[in-house]
């Protein structure tokens, strides 16, 4: 494997990402050089050239003090910092498609109100959904595209809980215990009139989307890893909501753990 000539720069975090920003939006095309931010270690690696995945990982695990690039793989996340504005644009859309529920639906201002105080915190960004399995992508060449331009490589610590957010009187992160099932932890929780009583949506940590059943009549007896998110929705069915959800269930899984 031909080895990148790369560079190690520290950084102030706030101020680099700024700086990467500004530089995606006036970068040339003839340019191509990549950056990789690594917040836990406040570095960044710098490649002259497009790199290909696997490098990146290896500069990262050579170069890690603070965080262990294998301790959860599925839960590592690589943003486009070049990207953000489709992030941004989808945050703003979904903000629009909430107001105009609130129209539809005056009844439920309550509930919306509710999410839209979450969303409000949340730090999102375009998320490439790629392995960061640095033990798959060594092995398997399809999992090792090269890349060009200016990234950021988060690396959560596992921890053994889940959060419950949506429509519920205030989001909670609750521990994983025996048993590993949606059912057995959502029967306990006291939920606004507005919440779907037999369906959520689970954004599992490597970004995979499900809307699953829980009530007695469909349980799906979902499993569920450290780190997911449950989205409790609206009660109600329409396609409208349901689009709605999808997109608010997709900016969750590009938002930053870290």
């Amino acid at each position: 494997m031909d080895r990148k000539k790369f560079t190690i720069h520290p950084f102030t975090y706030i101020a680099l990402i700024t700086l990467l920003f500004q530089s995606a939006v006036i970068a040339s095309p003839s340019s191509p050089k990549t950056t990789v931010i690594l917040p836990s270690e406040q570095i960044s690696l710098e490649y002259p050239s497009p790199v290909r995945l696997e490098q990146i990982l290896a500069d990262t695990v050579a170069n890690s003090k603070n965080a262990s690039l294998s301790g959860y793989p599925i839960a590592n996340q690589l943003f486009n910092i070049d990207k953000y504005p489709s992030a941004r644009a989808l945050k703003n859309e979904v903000i629009v498609d909430l107001n105009n529920l609130a129209i539809q639906k005056p009844h439920l201002i309550h509930s919306i109100n509710l999410i839209k105080e979450q969303l409000k915190r949340w730090d999102v960004g375009h998320r490439e959904f790629l392995s960061l399995d640095y033990d798959l992508v060594r092995i398997d060449s399809s999992l090792n595209p090269v890349l060009v331009g200016n990234f950021e490589l988060l690396i959560p610590k596992r921890d053994h809980t889940f959060t419950v957010e949506g429509v519920v009187f205030r989001p909670s992160q609750i521990d994983i215990h025996s048993p590993n099932v949606l059912s057995h932890y959502l029967s306990s929780l006291s939920l606004p009139s507005s919440a779907h009583k037999s369906y959520v949506w689970l954004i599992y940590p490597d970004g995979q989307i499900k809307r699953s059943g829980y009530a007695i009549w469909n349980d799906e007896k979902a499993s569920l890893a450290p780190g997911t998110v449950v989205f409790v929705g609206f009660n109600y069915d329409s396609n409208d909501t349901l689009q709605l959800e999808e997109k608010i269930a997709t900016l969750i899984s590009m938002r930053k753990s870290l």
